[in-house]
């Protein structure tokens, strides 16, 4: 999935696909799913802020991904990449609500499906 957004002061196009977790856990050793099922329970300030590092981290693989980048290519990609990108951003312009959204919001519309079942009735 493709979502051009804003980011920031920036306009990007994050893109999702099956390949996003395996690059987030090449890189930086994130398991994404486990990372989503922190963020719907209650947790400490700390376990919160390490929730935000995650998704960060995730907007700027799919950042990334949206850049149409050969995937070899991000397979190279390292922490001081994500680094020198969060330097590209004011402080805080990151730690919005909106950006989080909209980063979850792109990561989400890959995991939800567009399946219908072919007995309405049966699905219930």
């Amino acid at each position: 999935m493709t979502t051009p957004t804003k980011l920031g002061n920036k306009e990007v196009t994050l893109r999702s696909t099956a390949l996003t977790p395996v690059i987030l856990k090449n890189i930086f050793k994130i398991d994404i799913m486990t990372t989503m099922q922190s963020l719907r329970h209650e947790h400490t300030e700390a376990e919160g802020n390490e929730a935000v590092e995650a998704v960060k981290k995730l907007g700027f693989v799919m950042v990334k991904q949206g850049e149409d980048i050969p995937v070899p290519d991000l397979f190279n990609l390292t922490e001081m990449d994500f680094f020198l990108w969060l330097d590209s951003f004011e402080y805080g312009e990151l730690d919005t609500s909106e950006a989080m959204n909209a980063i979850l919001a792109a990561w989400m519309g890959n995991t939800n499906t567009s399946v219908e079942a072919k007995n309405a009735q049966g699905a219930q």
